[in-house]
């Protein structure tokens, strides 16, 4: 019997990476995040969950040439918070691709515990490759109860972050341990 190619897709949720490391003091290098996702995961495709924002088209297009797809969601505010709520789009097409045949082992990039279902869905298919949340602080519970595959971006942030991004870099305590890869 041959062996099926592995294909894996990358499913990002746009919001909570982004949120996740600036809470770190950090802004994401969306080059290094691409470049590790294919060296580290050998992804075929990585879909990024955006809410649409028309003054940030020079960025859409930064993230197209770095070979991203985007899935845009129309933006509303609420209680003067810009929001986009893409969780369901990103469910909704890790299933499809799923049935589709279009991968057969899937990462999500979120600490989010509204993904807990795709997660476990993906797990019954034998077809979650990993889930990639930018911290354990900020990681749902029920992320954590659902998976033990779980990658902490703030293991590695030299490999998706640049210096020159830094926003609030605090030096580690004397006694803190240093982090190490959990990939």
């Amino acid at each position: 019997m041959e062996k099926e190619k592995k294909i894996t897709n990358v499913y990002i949720d746009g919001a909570n990476l982004k949120q996740g490391i600036l809470g770190l003091g950090y802004d994401i290098s969306y080059e290094k995040l691409h470049t590790w996702l294919v060296k580290r995961y050998r992804a075929e495709k990585i879909i990024i969950f955006l809410g649409y924002i028309k003054k940030n088209e020079d960025f859409y297009t930064s993230l197209k040439l770095l070979g991203y797809e985007i899935i845009f969601k129309e933006t509303y505010f609420e209680e003067n918070i810009l929001k986009a709520n893409c969780d369901a789009e990103l469910i909704l097409n890790a299933v499809i691709d799923y049935y589709d045949k279009k991968y057969n082992k899937a990462i999500i990039v979120s600490g989010d515990g509204d993904f807990t279902c795709l997660i476990k869905f993906l797990l019954n298919q034998g077809a979650l490759e990993r889930v990639i949340a930018p911290s354990i602080k900020r990681c749902s519970v029920f992320l954590k109860r659902s998976t033990t595959k779980i990658v902490y971006l703030e293991s590695m942030l030299d490999l998706v972050t640049d210096e020159a991004n830094v926003i609030n870099k605090k030096a580690p305590d004397e006694d803190s341990p240093v982090p190490g890869s959990l990939s």
